[in-house]
């Protein structure tokens, strides 16, 4: 079993390998969808808060592999949400990948989701990559009511009455 991981970050490493279910066709192929949850902090710009909005990436491939001893690919093309928040390669009839189980939230809205495959040259090795950009946009509601309607009615309290 391959040790795919996100490439910033070991702490879910060894989670992962106790309960993955592995399905073995008849030509030899295994294939193992091991149940985990990837956590990964994003670079913020906030200054256009709260109106801001984020691309996070999540670079996911083998730790101690390379190219020449895994092939790490999709089942298909990149993909994308835009249209639907579920896809499938025609050509095989499995989930690339689903956002079915998303669940929308209060303070994010997920705008898009791309998947994309690369292979990072290293001197001598290859390191298959697949990245997930993720595109997400703060509900500024909230933070809106709270922060700045305040912010701009308070000046108005410091205006002098005048009969």
């Amino acid at each position: 079993m391959s040790d795919l991981c996100l490439r910033v970050d070991m702490s879910s490493f060894t989670t992962f390998l106790l309960d993955a279910r592995c399905i073995v066709n008849n030509g030899g192929m295994v294939r193992c969808v091991p149940p985990t949850v990837y956590q990964a902090l994003c670079v913020a710009d906030l200054t256009k808060w709260p109106f801001d909005s984020h691309r996070c990436a999540l670079r996911l491939g083998s730790w101690g592999h390379t190219g020449e001893h895994i092939n790490l690919t999709f089942l298909g093309e990149g993909v994308s949400i835009k249209d639907k928040y579920t896809f499938k390669n025609p050509s095989y009839g499995r989930f690339l990948y689903s956002t079915s189980e998303y669940e929308p939230n209060r303070e994010w809205e997920l705008l898009n989701l791309n998947a994309t495959w690369r292979v990072e040259r290293g001197t001598n090795h290859t390191f298959p990559t697949v990245v997930y950009d993720f595109y997400l946009k703060r509900h500024a509601g909230v933070p809106a009511a709270v922060v700045l309607v305040p912010a701009i009615g308070r000046p108005t309290a410091w205006q002098p009455c005048e009969q």
